[in-house]
């Protein structure tokens, strides 16, 4: 009777669905043309006509800023972070699915803006001194795999497979040793 009850719970915690099943890997790229609108040099040390990837994890359940709860993301010099991401920021979908991004950043010294539905609608990056417009895409969205299990998950594990062995020994012992009953 224990040790069935003890095997459901380790099963149930190594089938138990993880926290961020939500969660999509949204890929992009920003290209050119560029063209710069102040001048010559780009923001941020980048080469006159760069290509940027980047992802953004995304929550599939919202559409607003706080959809966006990771951000890989860097032009040139600057890094942009989750604290970057500015509240008319938003998920775009299209028949139930990922197919953009308006992504609104913006730190201390400068921003970065790029919208897409599908394909190519435009990007900009300024720091301040100079300024460019090029395009942006969605290369793919992805499901977020978990690497490891959640702690939870591995401690019912743990705690099952204790449980089992100390049943085990105790069936054994009590096969070995039946007058001490």
């Amino acid at each position: 009777m224990l040790s069935a009850t003890f095997t459901a719970l380790l099963l149930a915690g190594a089938t138990a669905q993880p926290a961020n099943a939500a969660i999509k890997v949204v890929d992009f790229t920003l290209f050119g043309p560029w063209t710069n609108f102040d001048g010559p040099g780009s923001p941020y040390g980048l080469p006159a006509q760069p290509t940027i990837t980047g992802s953004a994890d995304v929550d599939d359940t919202k559409t607003n800023a706080s959809a966006i709860v990771g951000l890989d993301f860097a032009t040139g010099t600057k890094t942009w972070t989750l604290a970057d991401i500015k509240p008319d920021s938003q998920v775009v979908y299209s028949g139930g699915s990922i197919s953009g991004l308006k992504l609104i950043l913006s730190g201390q010294t400068g921003f970065a803006t790029f919208a897409t539905a599908v394909n190519g609608v435009g990007a900009s990056i300024g720091d301040g001194r100079s300024l460019i417009f090029g395009k942006v895409r969605i290369d793919s969205v992805s499901d977020r795999v978990a690497a490891v299990p959640e702690p939870a998950s591995w401690a019912l594990a743990i705690l099952g497979f204790g449980a089992v062995g100390t049943v085990a020994r105790r069936k054994r012992a009590d096969r070995q040793h039946p007058a001490a009953l």
